[in-house]
């Protein structure tokens, strides 16, 4: 049963691809550039699994760099990437709906 006073959250995507190889870079992309295009009035975005097919046969199954692909990719779309420096700065574009792609490294090689 639903709780009455629980808050409710909008759905905005619900993606479900299975990964093959080194692909998590273009998984994430995909998933950001959907999101942004969607925000666009009249702008009806490519399905996440073509565009996540569309990345890997560029860029490979062996991993890739995110940013670098995100930048290429929203090129192509009219889309902008902003580089965020602060907690700040994410409460703030998180708090006017926009898509965020976070990267990390787990050792310095990687």
């Amino acid at each position: 049963m639903l709780d009455k006073n629980a808050p409710i959250f909008p759905i905005l995507s619900v993606t479900v691809h299975e990964q093959i190889g080194a692909t998590c870079y273009a998984h994430a992309v995909a998933t950001v550039i959907a999101s942004a295009e969607r925000r666009i009035i009249g702008r009806i975005p490519k399905g996440h699994n073509v565009i996540v097919d569309e990345i890997v046969k560029k860029h490979g199954t062996n991993g890739g760099f995110t940013y670098t692909v995100l930048q290429e990719e929203c090129k192509k779309r009219g889309l902008r990437v902003v580089q965020i420096k602060s907690k700040e700065e994410v409460k703030k574009w998180l708090k006017a709906g926009h898509a965020i792609c976070a990267t990390f490294y787990l050792a310095g090689n990687q």
